[in-house]
């Protein structure tokens, strides 16, 4: 799980007395609520709901300081990928709502959208999206892969493997006519990308 974890060192600094307070924590994925990625403003991009730092805190160091405490992130490892889990609140969501998402969502996060002094900013690109639908009130689970063999998108579910296109487009159709609400979003460094291994793949292909 190395790969997937960012090592954040947050500091918090008076703007008026620079009296320094630091955290470090260690982060598997970040979460997004899927109604704030649907309300984002027209030109709004995607990442700043990843980047969100909360309001400046008052300062606590000394009663005569007034200061307040602004917030810098920096990421303390090379992350190789971004793992984002999204929350909804219906099972199913209307139509419109699903279109609103999927135009929202980015294909491409730069580190420096996410960090603060990233020393190699590089971007990352989307590669993986597992999806949930309700079929006959049951939860269905199924996953976009890109697969750099064929540079093409492929939709994994059950037992089927679907070929779908390289079209980025073609996916955001199929997702929101078949009610498929994403739940896990995968980023990462294209240099880092891998050949998708599909040996042990469901042997029935069909085009979508």
């Amino acid at each position: 799980h190395q790969k997937f974890y960012h090592h954040i060192l947050e500091i918090r600094e008076c703007c008026e007395c620079f009296h320094t307070k630091y955290h470090q924590e260690s982060q598997l994925m970040k979460s997004v609520s899927a109604r704030d990625v649907i309300n984002l403003p027209p030109y709004t991009s995607f990442t700043t709901l990843l980047s969100r730092k909360g309001p400046e805190i008052d300062c606590d160091q000394c009663l005569p300081c007034l200061g307040k405490r602004n917030l810098i992130k920096r990421l303390g490892n090379d992350a190789e990928t971004i793992v984002i889990s999204i929350g909804w609140v219906d099972k199913r969501t209307p139509h419109d709502d699903m279109r609103a998402f999927t135009n929202n969502l980015t294909c491409r996060i730069k580190l420096s959208e996410l960090y603060d002094d990233v020393a190699k900013d590089c971007e990352l690109f989307l590669n993986g999206i597992v999806c949930f639908s309700v079929m006959h009130d049951r939860m269905h689970y199924a996953a976009y892969i890109y697969d750099t063999n064929t540079m093409k998108w492929v939709f994994l579910d059950d037992n089927n493997e679907k070929i779908s296109s390289q079209s980025w487009l073609f996916v955001m159709n199929h997702m929101t006519k078949n009610n498929q609400q994403p739940c896990m979003l995968l980023y990462s460094k294209f240099e880092k990308f891998r050949k998708l291994d599909l040996t042990n793949a469901p042997k029935e292909i069909s085009l979508i």
